[in-house]
Formats: C-alpha cells, sequence, structure tokens
C-alpha cells in the first residue's frame, strides 16, 4: 500500500505562490507533472501588477500566467505603486 501511494505521489510537484506587496495571488499548490496551470495575481488600490518571478528571474508581464509543470517552483507576483 505504501509504495502504491508513493508511485502517485512521485507525479506530484508543489508549486508555490507569494504576492509581494500591494497585491494577492491565487494558490495553486500540489500539481501533477506535466498539468498546465493558471496563475493569477490582483493589485490592490494604487499598485500595479509588475510580473510574475522564479528564481529572482522576469517569467511574464501577464497578471494570468500559464506554466506546465514540471518540476517543484515557486513564483512570486511584484507590485509596485502607480
Amino acid at each position: 500500500f505504501k509504495s502504491k501511494i508513493l508511485g502517485i505521489l512521485k507525479d506530484y510537484v508543489l508549486i508555490t505562490q507569494k504576492a509581494g506587496t500591494g497585491g494577492t495571488v491565487n494558490h495553486v499548490y500540489w500539481q501533477k507533472k506535466g498539468k498546465k496551470v493558471t496563475l493569477k495575481a490582483a493589485p490592490k488600490s494604487k499598485y500595479k501588477f509588475v510580473g510574475w518571478y522564479k528564481s529572482g528571474k522576469k517569467v511574464s508581464t501577464k497578471a494570468s500566467y500559464t506554466i506546465t509543470v514540471k518540476s517543484a517552483a515557486t513564483y512570486t507576483a511584484k507590485f509596485k505603486k502607480k
């Protein structure tokens, strides 16, 4: 039973989203490898969305950003005052 559970879990990875000051993000968490997932960020009043960042590198300037899950990753949504 344990090996069967571990076999299933190996196909899943953790996708973490963080929101910088001035906005919010949706939360995706555990996802199956190969699945398409849309990360969504929303700026608060008086802020604008700047981009999605992964490992310090900007990967998208769109607040709604679709990825194909390959490995565990952390995406950070950044915002700045208008």
